[in-house]
């Protein structure tokens, strides 16, 4: 019998391990496109700008709605002082050149390599390190 109640609670703590993952991931994401005002059309969505203007750090989501995101619009992170690093979506093709206007000069952004977000960040001078695989 007690075999038979420590399989059982393995199985649900393992259960309830994999649901809270799932939410807990799930509200990141979620939490990730919420920071930001986004516009959409056929192509894609666009980053239009981004809601707290204190942030540190920014993580650019690949897809909102299911829709890529293919551009981040002009000043979207303006006045963003604090910024120190955003991670960029290898689905970008386009970014307004005053994306980053007013922004820390410490602004690292971060890209995986060969993508048009690591050309535009080598451009500028702001490439970071690549994301980890």
């Amino acid at each position: 019998m007690k075999r038979q109640t420590k399989r059982r609670n393995a199985f649900w703590a393992a259960a309830l391990g994999t649901f809270a993952a799932f939410v807990f991931s799930t509200a990141s994401a979620s939490a990730q496109v919420d920071a930001f005002d986004w516009k959409f059309d056929e192509t894609g969505a666009t980053l239009v700008s981004v809601k707290d203007k204190k942030i540190t750090t920014a993580q650019i989501p690949a897809t909102v709605d299911g829709k890529p995101v293919v551009a981040v619009g002009g000043k979207a992170f303006r006045n963003c002082y604090a910024l120190e690093s955003v991670e960029l979506p290898a689905s970008l093709t386009s970014f307004d050149e005053t994306a980053f206007y007013d922004c820390s000069y410490k602004l690292r952004l971060i890209a995986p390599d060969g993508s048009f977000a690591a050309k535009f960040a080598e451009k500028n001078q702001m490439r970071g390190a690549a994301p980890k695989k």
